[in-house]
């Protein structure tokens, strides 16, 4: 095997390398090939727990499945086989990194994973798994060995005497028939009955599959014991009526009458020996579900010396599956893919004939203008005197005249003369022609030139436009950069100039409940009018927050719950109670989490700290607010 190999294969397309393996893959010409991993555990109704899981539990594989989209449009998958391996090789080595180096028939070959499964469906190779670092392997799979001679003659003998059909051949002359004691009866079948049956199978099979997994084997319904003696009795009965016949009739004991011609209907079918004498029931046109006809033998219980069974003279009324209905199916299949592949095979004869037709006028009209060469042929010379060759013509007793040399016609021109013409006028031409042929090269000169020229024109353009895209976003982010610097002074500013309000108002004089209360509406006043942005942010200070606190020492740790409810206890006796139940509402209302969110105010604080830290302290106000909301409401 090579060591660099020598090409490579990739794709899902069969037949790179071989033309004729599309025809042993695909189910249908044209039909298109794509492979999938089929994971087990996806089909399960619930993902497994991950508790019940053990590391000692072998997992199942992934599995290859493919796909098969046929140019109608349907699909149909199943299970790429796999591949055989060869020494001690680990799980998994398969779905390594792909594509890789394999031998393929003695030769290196870079191969992806889909040509490997292609290779895989093809019954004609063989591929092979080895262990690392040896490469995997591609071959031919052995011929079947074949038969011996004494086999080959066993199963020609064996051919010629049972064929391979439903249908019995007739018997030899002289051929005693064997005495057998069990009798069986004979149904003939025709092609159409055939097909009849393969096309009910199908529907049967059809119609299994479409039942969400029902089983498809034909039930026997056992029948009731008044059902059993009445068949036991019928069977008696005939069995009597039989054999007071054949005693009347004096049967002989080959089963034949000694009287009767023997005379062979026109419906009927010779029997072979061993069924010479064994009835055959008229051919019925309708669907076989049970047999209506049995056996003299059959029909008598102790016939054949065993003691009777309930279910003696029982059969089951539907017909017993031969076949499983995968096999049913694939055989209709291979049928539609010959039907297929036969009538592909009519379409190219018929394109070849009509291209071979079309070629042979094409060539008519091409030599009907050419002058027709009739050759001359000359046995003497100018003088009269024969060549030796004519001289040994006349003296061997040649019949045939003497050929003379045929006067040439004035009217037909010299073929070669004509020829010798011709190519002086193409050289007088071959000047146009290389005229012609210098300007053509010049022009697609000048235009390879201006197209260039072109190129390079457009290629500065856009780098000098995305030049000036570029500064002009420069120019913009530091415009923008600059106002949120400004932006973000002037709020600073603003707080500082409110927290020296703040100090100025209220730092002066003792910390009382009343001025507490006054200090609390004066903000919710400015707080519930103030339209606060990303240019005039949220700030603490601006927040009525309700509790006892001096605004000069308050801070966010400061407001929890208790402090809020020591507030409201405290400001309840200094109003009456509609007005206490009306400031309760108003308050519960103006820290209400979707008030905020609806306002945005928590939007405009840039810093993220102050911005969480505002978002807890607001939830806890309103927290703390509801019970007393709904205490004040109850009232």
């Amino acid at each position: 095997m090579a060591s660099q190999p020598s090409a490579s294969i990739t794709g899902t397309q069969p037949g790179l390398l071989d033309p004729s393996q599309p025809a042993r893959i695909l189910r249908l010409p044209g039909a298109k090939l794509s492979f999938a991993s089929f994971d087990p555990r996806t089909a399960l109704p619930r993902p497994p727990d991950p508790n019940n899981l053990s590391i000692n539990e072998e997992g199942c594989r992934p599995v290859r499945v493919v796909i098969e989209t046929f140019p109608n449009g349907h699909h149909y998958w199943r299970y790429v086989p796999r591949a055989r391996q060869e020494g001690v090789v680990e799980d998994g080595v398969e779905d390594g990194v792909w594509p890789r180096i394999i031998d393929l028939l003695g030769e290196a070959i870079i191969c992806d994973r889909g040509q490997w499964d292609i290779y895989k469906l093809d019954p004609e190779y063989e591929c092979i798994v080895r262990a690392p670092p040896q490469t995997f392997c591609i071959r031919r799979r052995p011929p079947p060995p074949q038969p011996s001679s004494s086999s080959q003659s066993s199963a020609a003998s064996s051919s010629t005497s049972v064929p391979n059909s439903k249908r019995r051949i007739s018997s030899p002359e002289g051929a005693a028939p064997a005495k057998k004691r069990r009798h069986e009866v004979i149904y003939l079948l025709s092609d159409t009955e055939d097909e009849e049956i393969i096309e009910v199978e199908e529907m049967m099979v059809d119609g299994s599959h479409a039942r969400n997994g029902r089983s498809t084997t034909p039930k026997t319904r056992v029948p009731t014991r008044r059902t059993r003696d009445r068949l036991r009795a019928q069977k008696k009965a005939r069995a009597e009526g039989i054999a007071r016949a054949e005693a009347k009739a004096g049967q002989s004991e080959n089963g034949f009458w000694h009287d009767a011609p023997m005379e062979e209907a026109p419906d009927a079918v010779p029997a072979t020996p061993q069924m010479a004498n064994k009835p055959v029931p008229p051919p019925s046109t309708g669907k076989r579900k049970g047999s209506r006809y049995s056996s003299p033998t059959e029909d008598v219980p102790h016939a054949r010396g065993r003691s009777p069974s309930p279910h003696e003279g029982y059969k089951p009324s539907k017909r017993a599956r031969t076949r499983s209905p995968d096999t049913i199916r694939r055989e209709m299949t291979e049928r539609i893919k010959e039907r297929e592949r036969q009538k592909f095979e009519k379409l190219s004869q018929r394109d070849h004939a009509r291209k071979e037709e079309r070629h042979r006028r094409f060539m008519e009209e091409m030599l009907a203008d050419l002058p027709e060469f009739t050759p001359y042929y000359t046995y003497t010379n100018g003088n009269g005197e024969d060549h030796e060759g004519h001289e040994e013509s006349s003296e061997e007793g040649s019949e045939s005249p003497e050929i003379q040399e045929l006067p040439s016609d004035p009217s037909r021109p010299d073929p070669i003369e004509e020829s010798r013409r011709k190519l002086a006028e193409l050289e007088k031409d071959k000047p146009l022609w290389q005229e012609s042929e210098r300007k053509r090269l010049q022009r697609e000169r000048e235009e390879e030139e201006a197209w260039r020229m072109e190129a390079e024109r457009r290629r500065q353009a856009e780098r000098a436009k995305a030049e000036q895209e570029r500064t002009a976003r420069q120019a913009r982010e530091r415009a923008e950069q600059a106002e949120r610097e400004r932006r973000a002074a002037a709020a600073a500013r603003e707080t500082a100039r409110r927290r020296q309000q703040e100090r100025e108002r209220w730092g002066r004089g003792p910390w009382t409940v009343h001025r507490a209360l006054e200090r609390y509406r004066a903000v919710a006043e400015l707080f519930d009018t103030t339209k606060f942005t990303s240019a005039a942010p949220l700030a603490f200070e601006a927040v009525p927050w309700p509790v006892l606190h001096s605004p000069l020492s308050l801070t966010v740790q400061d407001i929890d719950w208790s402090a809020v409810e020591q507030f409201f206890e405290a400001v309840r006796p200094h109003m009456r109670p509609q007005d206490y139940r009306m400031f309760v509402q108003q308050s519960h209302r103006r820290f209400h989490p979707d008030r905020w969110s609806s306002r945005g105010l928590l939007a405009t604080i840039a810093d993220e700290t102050e911005r969480a830290s505002l978002e807890v302290a607001a939830n806890t106000v309103a927290q703390a607010l509801t019970p007393l909301w709904r205490e004040a409401k109850g009232q």
